[in-house]
């Protein structure tokens, strides 16, 4: 399976999901905050490459997928009373529930039926242009990669 493929994959899941706003990918440089029209767009998941791994056999592609909501002065919700130091809490919470429904769509869905997921989770709580907390997921993804001189346009 490409790397294109792999990428798109991840990025459509995050587009289908009811409750994620935004989507990027790139290089940690690259997050920004997720804006249309001038509102803040979270949740917000943002998926940056990491170095993939050529086995026999297999091919890793590695990725960080991490996955904020806001959790500062911002934050706003009509429909839950929190106390402000639970906000970062809450955040978590709802955005490891995000990577395991985009896990799970990958796993269980039509593109990346055949894969291997292996996945570590950290929280965080950081400061960008907004307050955010959320996850980071490290995403190892095993697809089958085999070296067939066959199939190479190399004489």
């Amino acid at each position: 399976m490409r790397y294109f493929d792999v990428v798109k994959a991840i990025q459509s899941a995050c587009e289908e999901h009811p409750f994620i706003q935004s989507y990027g990918y790139g290089y940690i440089s690259n997050i920004e905050t997720p804006m249309i029209s001038g509102d803040r767009r979270y949740p917000y998941v943002f998926v940056n490459p990491t170095s993939h791994q050529l086995t026999e056999g297999k091919l890793n592609y590695r990725f960080n997928m991490i996955v904020m909501d806001l959790a500062g002065e911002d934050y706003q919700d009509s429909k839950v009373q929190i106390h402000s130091e639970d906000i970062v809490l809450k955040a978590q919470s709802d955005c490891l529930l995000y990577i395991n429904d985009i896990l799970a769509n990958l796993r269980f869905g039509d593109v990346l039926t055949d894969v291997v997921l292996n996945v570590a989770v950290t929280p965080f709580e950081e400061r960008f242009d907004d307050t955010v907390a959320g996850m980071t997921a490290t995403i190892d993804i095993v697809v089958p990669n085999l070296l067939d001189k066959c199939d190479s346009p190399i004489q």
